[in-house]
């Protein structure tokens, strides 16, 4: 198989395993599209990218320009919506154990788990290793770095409880 031909087929989102109704936007970038699963009748918008391990529900929306960065594990339950360029990692380099250039660093990890009846709101990040409870909404713009209760709400840089 030529280069082309690998490049074309690792981006294609016909190998999704998706449910009745669920429409994914030509733009948006699945890369091994085959490790993704998603329920019916939901979303996936505009220049979204996503890659790794990624469950998502049943009736959710991942708004344009999202990254969903699943490698250790991503689940999304139902009813979640995930606003324009929401940012999940399950990644990232870890400065602690660096001696030098923070690209040479080794990777901590964690998987993300997001409940179902979930909002996370524009611009969220939420990093790696973070379970979002049951019925919370992130404000848009949040860090979060800790894992959000059943049916709280929480903003700001980084993210905290407000209700």
């Amino acid at each position: 198989m030529k280069f082309a031909e690998l490049e074309k087929e690792r981006w294609q989102t016909s190998s999704v395993r998706r449910g009745r109704g669920t429409i994914i936007d030509e733009s948006a970038r699945i890369y091994h599209a085959g490790n993704t699963v998603i329920g019916e009748n939901s979303y996936i918008g505009p220049l979204v990218y996503m890659r790794g391990q990624i469950k998502i529900g049943n009736d959710c929306w991942v708004g344009p320009m999202a990254q969903l960065n699943g490698e250790f594990g991503l689940e999304v339950g139902n009813n979640v919506g995930l606003g324009n360029g929401v940012i999940i990692l399950t990644s990232e380099h870890d400065k602690t154990k660096s001696s030098g250039k923070i690209t040479l660093a080794p990777l901590k990890s964690g998987k993300v788990v997001i409940k179902s009846n979930v909002i996370v709101g524009c611009g969220a990040c939420i990093i790696p290793g973070v379970t979002i409870e049951e019925g919370a909404t992130i404000g848009m713009g949040a860090v979060v770095t800790k894992n959000v209760p059943k049916n709280e709400t929480w903003v700001g840089n980084p993210a905290r409880k407000i209700k």
